[in-house]
């Protein structure tokens, strides 16, 4: 279950969300999340926020709910948690390396992610004009050229501006976790911007991790000594799904 505090509105409820849901997406229909202090909300405010929290939730996968009051016992709240478990298949658990890794927090990530954010959304304008090429059922051959052009351009342009920022002073580990995060975000943007070929969509994402690889070995020493870490510290605390 993924607690949620949603009284400093659904943008910091999805920020707050969003590096649990990702190490558990192949999980999510085992994820119910609970929202509390809903008691912030009146009247219709508490319903449209309660409707977008659910509508939200469920684009990306997610069908379990629980919101709790202020008032709600330990009992009551037992209650309903036994209720959501009820009706939920056992299933073992067992994250991927990836998974881990997004487990991961990265104390300065916002101060270091503005600029690569910035960077990376400076191509929304081109690839509305692609989307638009697509929908005007232009060459589909040559839209995919273009297409796969713009997003190593972005790929390149996101490494460059990585490159220069100012974390050698960071341990390997640091370093890599920090890119690991970063590149996320850059992924997540690359996917939401093919969602809508769907019958490239695989090609695409192929494509994609295919012009990150080379970037992503100068971090792979980093990436195992983060991993071994995670692994020692589950096997301190006993916990078998890692």
């Amino acid at each position: 279950m993924v607690v949620a505090i949603c009284s400093k509105g659904l943008s910091f409820l999805k920020d707050s969300c969003k590096d649990i849901l990702q190490a558990f997406e192949r999980y999510k229909d085992k994820i119910t999340i609970v929202i509390n202090l809903l008691d912030f909300f009146d009247g219709d405010e508490k319903e449209n926020m309660k409707n977008n929290i659910i509508q939200y939730f469920q684009i990306i996968g997610i069908q379990s709910f629980i919101f709790a009051l202020k008032q709600d016992s330990g009992e009551r709240l037992c209650k309903l948690f036994d209720q959501e478990i009820k009706y939920s298949q056992p299933q073992k658990i067992k994250f991927t390396e990836t998974e881990m890794l997004a487990l991961i927090k990265c104390d300065d990530l916002e101060q270091f992610e503005e600029p690569l954010v910035a960077q990376i959304y400076q191509s929304s304008d081109t690839f509305w004009q692609l989307r638009e090429m697509t929908i005007n059922n232009q060459n589909q051959d040559k839209f995919l050229m273009v297409l796969k052009q713009l997003i190593k351009n972005v790929i390149e342009e996101f490494q460059n501006k990585f490159n220069k920022l100012d974390i050698l002073h960071k341990k390997e580990d640091q370093q890599a976790i920090l890119y690991q995060h970063c590149k996320f975000i850059l992924i997540d943007y690359l996917n939401c911007k093919i969602a809508h070929q769907k019958e490239h969509k695989i090609e695409l994402q192929n494509f994609i991790e295919n012009e990150l690889r080379p970037f992503d070995k100068k971090f792979e020493q980093g990436l195992k000594i983060c991993i071994q870490k995670i692994r020692d510290e589950a096997k301190k605390k006993k916990i078998n799904y890692l």
